[in-house]
């Protein structure tokens, strides 16, 4: 049964509703014994398994849709993670303290790796005004 996702909430409540009254007049027929009924709670009670069924389907088809939402918020994200690029010297200019800018970008280097040469040249190229500073340049 293909519901859209706001209609899927109100078939829900009606479906449940007359779930209620099903366990309803199962206690009634517990309590009192099944001459206790009439005809129409009779046939209430032989479509609970239907009606069981139909929820079931509602809530499989709404996980189906919430994991398939999920999965492209988190494609869209990914990919605009990915196509975000930002350059060294931009970096380079917003970084207030250079030393701990090299410092996250070991951190960086040490979860994705990368030729050891380019390593040095990036922090080097960080921190020249400190090595600089010290001689060491």
């Amino acid at each position: 049964v293909g519901y859209t996702p706001g209609k899927q909430d109100k078939v829900l409540r009606k479906l449940n509703k007359k779930l209620r009254e099903i366990e309803n007049i199962e206690a009634k027929v517990k309590e009192s014994g099944e001459n206790s009924i009439n005809e129409d709670q009779s046939i209430k009670l032989s479509a609970k398994s239907k009606i069981l069924a139909e929820i079931m389907e509602i809530e499989r088809s709404d996980l189906d849709h919430n994991r398939k939402k999920s999965t492209e918020q988190t494609e869209s994200s990914v990919a605009t993670y990915y196509s975000t690029k930002v350059k060294l010297s931009q970096l380079y200019k917003n970084a207030n303290n250079k030393l701990a800018l090299a410092k996250e970008y070991l951190s960086l280097v040490r979860r994705y790796p990368m030729k050891i040469r380019s390593v040095v040249f990036h922090t080097r190229r960080m921190c020249k005004e400190v090595l600089e500073k010290y001689q060491l340049m």
